[in-house]
């Protein structure tokens, strides 16, 4: 982790790849996670991911935190949604009621 270049400091001493390499590799992995590349580029990462033990548990990780997060969000979302659907319904109700008291003599 001495090099600046070095954003994660992944090198790891049983891996076939260079520091220089694992940082590549480890930056393609987010690029293919996000959706950011090519098909071609994509079957590359992935040939490379699944030659190295480290890649394949790096992977398997970002991959297992995205689902986890993206779970969590779309949680969040249906929660949100429930409680504005609810505020709206008590709002209406309210109303209703204010309607109801004004047209009693």
């Amino acid at each position: 982790m001495n090099n600046p270049a070095n954003k994660y400091g992944v090198k790891r001493p049983d891996s076939p790849y260079t520091s220089e390499e694992c940082e590549q590799i480890i930056q393609e992995l987010e690029e293919l996670l996000d959706g950011e590349i090519s098909q071609e580029k994509a079957e590359s990462i992935q040939s490379r991911i699944e030659s190295c033990e480290f890649c394949l548990e790096q992977y398997n990780l970002e991959r297992s935190f995205r689902a986890l997060l993206r779970n969590k969000v779309s949680q969040t979302i249906e929660s949100n949604q429930t409680l504005k659907s609810l505020q709206n319904s008590i709002l209406n109700l309210a109303k209703r009621l204010s309607q109801n008291e004004r047209k009693q003599p």
